[in-house]
């Protein structure tokens, strides 16, 4: 019961960041002016997480006219791309080609996000976090 209260508090949590975080983001900024346009990427763990977790605060990040990219850490296809950048609006989706393992059992892994975020130059990196108690 303890481990369900925790697990709805956080969801919670995050609903209210997510929430602010696109109010924020929202394409006004004070006094109803325009506020700049910012990068956001999104990294995924496989195909399709971001789109399930996440294409609620990715379709009020794009509406505005925000550049959102989805990363997805797996390998993929272009009918998947075409899809998410149809429903969703994202203009980029990309697979950085991880096997389908911990990215801890890649020896390269930090390096390789390291370098893929420094090429993409995100204002904000979404991604999801491991919570250990």
């Amino acid at each position: 019961m303890i481990d369900a209260i925790r697990g709805l508090r956080l969801l919670a949590v995050t609903g209210l960041v997510l929430a602010w975080t696109a109010a924020t983001v929202s394409g006004e900024g004070p006094s109803g002016t325009e506020s700049r346009r910012l990068r956001f990427v999104v990294m995924s763990p496989h195909t399709d997480d971001a789109e399930f977790a996440g294409g609620g605060v990715v379709d009020l990040l794009v509406r505005p006219g925000h550049d959102v990219i989805i990363a997805n850490m797996d390998s993929g296809g272009e009918i998947i791309a075409a899809k998410t950048k149809a429903i969703l609006g994202a203009q980029t989706v990309e697979w950085l080609g991880f096997k389908d393992t911990a990215i801890d059992e890649a020896p390269d892994a930090r390096d390789r996000v390291a370098k893929y975020l420094d090429r993409k130059r995100p204002n904000v990196v979404l991604a999801p976090w491991l919570r250990q108690d």
